[in-house]
């Protein structure tokens, strides 16, 4: 049991890329927005299984546990997922998928799209006013240079990081509450 629990955040990993790739490539009507939707619950779905799973390896009934005791046996569990699965997003996004140039040249044609006529470009300007003194060029070259960053690995990857990192923290929380206000009270 507990070989299997010290590789099961490593085979959740790895389904997480298998559900990605299989979402990303095999789907007819696939667009960026849904796969990515699939892979964000497919995530909190594992660290939220994982977290109980950390706590259901190590409840003891004879030992007393504190909050705290029970949080970081959730979250050891769940943490080691959340490293494993930011570095398949980066296998995912960065040697297997094209879905982030895609979205970046897509968003690019919607730019110039924007930035068509003359009175697209004055209510832009209207709306920002940042961008007031700033011809067509100068907002498309702006705007293409933020979405790159906002596409590229660099940005991606940590921010995922975190963002899977806090909620880790918080379903452990949340996973220990319902844990000992539900589950092992019985």
């Amino acid at each position: 049991m507990s070989q299997l629990i010290r590789w099961l955040p490593f085979v959740f990993a790895f389904l997480w890329l298998v559900i990605r790739y299989l979402t990303g490539h095999f789907f007819v009507e696939y667009s960026y927005s849904e796969g990515r939707t699939i892979g964000v619950l497919s995530n909190l779905f594992f660290i939220l299984i994982l977290v109980f799973v950390g706590l259901v390896a190590n409840y003891n009934t004879r030992e007393k546990r504190t909050f705290l005791q029970d949080v970081k046996d959730g979250l050891k569990v769940a943490m080691k997922y959340v490293l494993s699965a930011v570095v398949m997003m980066g296998l995912y996004y960065g040697a297997i998928s094209d879905e982030l140039e895609v979205q970046r040249q897509t968003s690019f044609i919607e730019i110039h799209e924007a930035l068509d006529t003359d009175s697209e470009l004055a209510s832009i300007q209207e709306q920002n006013p940042l961008l007031a003194h700033q011809g067509r060029e100068e907002i498309e070259k702006e705007m293409q240079e933020r979405i790159t960053f906002f596409t590229s690995l660099k940005v991606l990857l940590p921010a995922s990081l975190i963002a899977l990192s806090l909620t880790t923290v918080f379903y452990g929380l949340l996973g220990v509450f319902i844990w000992r206000r539900f589950i092992r009270a019985q």
